[in-house]
């Protein structure tokens, strides 16, 4: 090979390498910034009963005692928390859409104070709890990874 070939692919390649450098350095540095962390284990969420009747109206609390506010994000008209059900042994998430009216002037996100409990009832979705099954509901927190659960089951 030439000198001149060895310098143009010399110059083609330096500043590639300088770019892959900088992505994965770049990648490294934000990945460690926006990693979100697990929820604090002082906030709990309970169902109001255990077992309950396909198309009964469910609710669970939203307990938090942990030393600062949380907060929810609004999905109206979807389901206001994760809802999954257990087929074959796995857990399966589902969905329902309300009427999209229930969701005029409601909040962006739902805030929890400290010491504070919130109720979430799932009377405008139904079809939820519709069918016999062992069910679980997911309060995934902002800011952290996860959340909360609570399990149930519907029967006949």
């Amino acid at each position: 090979m030439r000198y001149i070939t060895k310098v143009r692919i010399i110059r083609a390649a330096l500043p590639v390498a300088a770019v892959v450098c900088s992505a994965f350095l770049g990648y490294d540095a934000t990945h460690s910034l926006f990693a979100q962390t697990p929820p604090p284990t002082n906030i709990t969420m309970v169902a109001n009963q255990n077992v309950y009747a396909a198309g009964q109206d469910v609710t669970v609390y939203i307990k938090n005692a942990s030393s600062k506010s949380i907060f929810i994000l609004n999905k109206c008209p979807s389901e206001p928390l994760a809802v999954y059900r257990q087929e074959r042994g796995a857990w399966v998430q589902i969905h329902a859409a309300a009427d999209s009216a229930k969701c005029a002037g409601a909040p962006r996100d739902y805030g929890i104070a400290v010491g504070h409990a919130v109720p979430v009832d799932y009377g405008a979705w139904p079809s939820l709890f519709a069918q016999p099954g062992t069910y679980r509901i997911v309060a995934p927190i902002e800011s952290y990874d996860g959340g909360p659960t609570v399990s149930f089951t519907v029967t006949h």
